[in-house]
């Protein structure tokens, strides 16, 4: 089924960037979008139609409940006002959406950060390190001292060794979740990093309206 003008969960995302990441010797294509309150109905629809646990049936049932909620509160933070929302999609179909904020003692804070897959075991190779530009170029232009997030401990595919990855320090935490922190120059270099990964090409302008976004039925298609 697919997201109609006319549709309650209408997607009015402002197209920002598109983005090819080199994976293998093939190319992964992106678009980036960055959303506001207008696309509150589409969010909810989003979460309401993505169960993880049918996503991703080989991971534990420990992996996929925290994974569903990390998806779920990044949801609910992306709808708090004076928030910047990024959704990324490959190929029409949302894999990935990520939320941040200037925070307090001038620190910018990514609250969530969260991908998801197209289609049963499929997800799309290096989304998560697309949608941390945009992110990135928030933090810069918010002129903080720091950027910080917290990584769960126990979710699936070890988020810790990727922010490490990405030039984030670990700084303590709790049982659960490791405090991590990285600065602008950090931030700098690994942008560079990332270029050599990822062709990232703003929209001239800021973007426009996007045209409406596949609307992945994912209980249907996984029967």
């Amino acid at each position: 089924m697919k997201v109609t003008p006319n549709n309650s969960t209408n997607f009015r995302g402002i197209h920002i960037a598109n983005a090819v990441a080199r994976v293998n010797n093939a190319g992964n294509s992106f678009k980036l979008y960055k959303l506001t309150n207008r696309d509150a109905d589409y969010l909810d629809y989003l979460r309401k139609r993505t169960n993880l646990a049918e996503l991703m049936p080989n991971l534990s049932e420990m992996e996929t409940d925290i994974w569903q909620s990390v998806f779920s509160n990044a949801v609910n933070t992306a709808l708090v006002p004076n928030r910047n929302t990024f959704l990324i999609a490959s190929d029409n179909k949302p894999c990935g959406l990520a939320v941040s904020s200037k925070g307090y003692y001038n620190r910018y804070k990514l609250n969530q950060i969260c991908t998801f897959p197209v289609e049963c075991g499929k997800r799309i190779a290096l989304a998560g390190k697309t949608l941390f530009r945009p992110v990135f170029d928030e933090f810069l232009n918010s002129k903080c001292k720091g950027m910080e997030l917290e990584a769960l401990k126990f979710g699936p595919f070890g988020a810790i060794s990727k922010y490490k990855e990405l030039g984030f320090g670990m700084c303590g935490g709790s049982n659960y979740a490791e405090l991590m922190r990285i600065s602008p120059q950090r931030v700098q270099q690994t942008l560079k990093y990332l270029d050599g990964l990822i062709s990232y090409t703003p929209m001239r302008g800021g973007g426009g309206a996007s045209q409406p976004l596949k609307d992945v039925d994912l209980f249907t298609e996984l029967r």
